[in-house]
Parts: structure tokens; C-alpha cells; sequence
């Protein structure tokens, strides 16, 4: 049996090699199928060659070629399908005046040794890759924690603005709930009528509170009225809104 450096044998094979006498095939379809065959181990036993040949770690070499080695695996079992007989003894058939054996059970030797090759070579390419880091899950910080820490102060804000004056009818409800249904004078100063979900009407005058955000009416014109509520923006931080209701929508 021809053999290569780093241990890998073609299974071309002379009929001294051979343990018992090999079956003769000379149907012109099995010889193509044999000689397909053959080649396909000639390329991947030359491919191996030439890797260690160049310096590289026989296992990895073996390894690297794993892929055709399934995939000529896949081509045989077909083969052994259809001919049962060649899977424990050699095969023998002619192509010119040469002679080939291959011996299929030799085959399943080497695909092993593939096998076994990679089993051995993937540890120590895993050796070299970055570690990542401890991580203490106990005391991780919590991303989410400054941005919740402002809201429980605009929480706060609102709570003690609140608790220093009466809490007005419309602020139980959002602006967005809200219709302004009416402007007019009266003592002089612009007023104007506001109503809740319910329908109910409330008057309301420049420095009135109302929504959910601390709301407090700062202009009243013709046909607007002007409110300053309090949010947070994209960073977090509290900050003063203007939003317009006019006698048709609320407007921000």
C-alpha cells in the first residue's frame, strides 16, 4: 500500500496487500463508479501531502480535509449500496493495461483516523482565541439604573410640587384626553373651557393646572392655549415641554 508522510495510505492498493482473493469487476458503469472513487482519494491523500509537506501539523492537514472525505464517503456508501459484496473484500478492475485495487474496509480505517484527526486538532485551535472576562453578576451594575433614578425624582418633583397647593380636577387626566372647547373674555383676562373624558366642563385661566406632567396653562390667545408640562428627554433629564390645545386638537 502506497503511504504518504504523515500516515496517510491511499486505498489503492496492490494484490499483494490484498488478505484474500478480490472480486473482478469489469462492468464498464462499476469501473467508472471504482475510478471516480479512486480518484477522489488520490486528490485528498495528495492534498494532505502537500500540507505536511509544507510545514503544518499533521492533524490539522487531516483535518482541513474532512469535508471532501464526507463527501466521497457519501459517493461510496452509494456505491456499497448497490454492491454489497465489495464492502469486506477488495476490489479489483482494470483501466488500460493497469490494474487497480481498492479496498473499501481500508477506506473506513482512514476516514476514522480523519475523524479522529479533527477530535485532536479543534482543541488547539480554540487554544489562541480571547478569553472574555469575569464577570461578578452579584454586583453588576444595573444599565437601567440612572435612567429609573429620574424618573422616581421627576416622581418626587411632581409629588412635592402637588402637595404644596390643591390638586386640580383636569390634572387626573392626560392633555391628550382633553378638548378645549371654548375661549371668551372675562373680568378682562382671556378664559377658557376645558372638558374632561366625561364631558363635564371645567374653566380654566392662565397659571390653572392640568394633565399628568405638572401641567400649568401659560398664554391663553383667541384660539390656543399654551401649557408647560414637565418630561424627560432622550438623555433623562427632566425638562419643561410647551404644548397647544386649540378649539379643534392638542397640538405638540
Amino acid at each position: 500500500m502506497r503511504r504518504l508522510a504523515g500516515g496517510i495510505g491511499l486505498l489503492v492498493l496492490t494484490a499483494a496487500y490484498a488478505a484474500e482473493a478480490p472480486l473482478e469487476v469489469q462492468a464498464p458503469q462499476d469501473v467508472a463508479v471504482l475510478e471516480r472513487i479512486s480518484a477522489g482519494i488520490a486528490g485528498i491523500a495528495e492534498a494532505v501531502q502537500s500540507c505536511v509537506q509544507s510545514g503544518r501539523e499533521k492533524n490539522a492537514c487531516l483535518c482541513e480535509q474532512r469535508p471532501r472525505v464526507e463527501d466521497l464517503h457519501q459517493q461510496i456508501q452509494r456505491a456499497l449500496a448497490k454492491h454489497p459484496q465489495w464492502r469486506a473484500r477488495a476490489v479489483r478492475y482494470r483501466v488500460g493495461k493497469t490494474s487497480k485495487l481498492i479496498s473499501f474496509a481500508a477506506w473506513e480505517e482512514q476516514r476514522k483516523q480523519v475523524q479522529d484527526a479533527c477530535a485532536q486538532a479543534l482543541p488547539n485551535a480554540f487554544a489562541h482565541m480571547a478569553k472574555a472576562p469575569q464577570v461578578d453578576i452579584a454586583h453588576l451594575r444595573d444599565p437601567f439604573e440612572s435612567y429609573l433614578q429620574k424618573l422616581e425624582a421627576r416622581r418626587r418633583s411632581r409629588a412635592g410640587a402637588r402637595r404644596n397647593r390643591p390638586l386640580e380636577p383636569l390634572e387626573k387626566f392626560d392633555l391628550s384626553a382633553l378638548k378645549l372647547v371654548a375661549i371668551y373674555e372675562q373680568g378682562g383676562a382671556r378664559v377658557a373651557m376645558i372638558q374632561d373624558p366625561t364631558g363635564k366642563g371645567y374653566i380654566v385661566k392662565r397659571g390653572s393646572h392640568l394633565g399628568l406632567n405638572n401641567g400649568r396653562i401659560e398664554k391663553i390667545t383667541k384660539d390656543t392655549v399654551y401649557i408647560v408640562e414637565e418630561v424627560l428627554n432622550p438623555a433623562g433629564e427632566l425638562v419643561e415641554r410647551t404644548v397647544t390645545m386649540t378649539l379643534r386638537e392638542v397640538h405638540d
